[in-house]
Order: C-alpha cells, then sequence, then structure tokens
C-alpha cells in the first residue's frame, strides 16, 4: 500500500433485532402514510444529501460507485415493508444528483 492509498473496508453483519431498529426509524403507531410518496422521495434525497454535504468534495469528473444497502433478513421478525433496503427509487435518485 502506498502512502496516498486508503484502504479498503467491507463488512457483513447479521442483525439479530430487527424489530427493534424498524420501531425507532420509523413510528409504526402513524402507519405508513406518513412515508413520502414517489414525487416527494427525489426532494427527500436531495434534502439528506445536501444536509449532510455528501456531494462537496466530489470532482465533478469523479468515478463513483453506488453500494445500494441490502439486507440479509434472519427468522426473529417479519420483514419490513420500508427502511432496510435501498429501494431502486432511492439509487434512481442518486444517478440523477450526480449527473
Amino acid at each position: 500500500m502506498t502512502p496516498n492509498s486508503k484502504k479498503q473496508i467491507v463488512s457483513i453483519v447479521r442483525y439479530e433485532k430487527p424489530l427493534d431498529s424498524v420501531r425507532k426509524a420509523v413510528d409504526l403507531s402513524r402507519g405508513l402514510d406518513h412515508l413520502p410518496s414517489n414525487a416527494g422521495v427525489f426532494i427527500t434525497v436531495r434534502k439528506a444529501v445536501d444536509l449532510s454535504r455528501g456531494l462537496d468534495h466530489l470532482p465533478s469528473n469523479a468515478g463513483v460507485f453506488i453500494k445500494p444497502n441490502i439486507v440479509f433478513w434472519s427468522r426473529f421478525g417479519p420483514f419490513p415493508a420500508y427502511g432496510v433496503i435501498t429501494t431502486s427509487r432511492v439509487v434512481e435518485d442518486m444517478v440523477i444528483l450526480l449527473k
């Protein structure tokens, strides 16, 4: 490894308490109606990127790899509809933002 190179790390995590994280991420008592529509997803993604300043130091000619969040689900709870796997809609919106 050269002094200027960065070490790349890839991790695979098995999480056995899925419902705990879902309850923290989404107020299940409100149902799913409060989540953004497809039209609102782009605005939400753009706002998240802007607030995190996630693209501020990215050169315009940089090559970018988009890694969606794909989770292996365990047998300890039902598979949630939202909040665990990056949807193709969010990946599409990131591609639009990066162009």
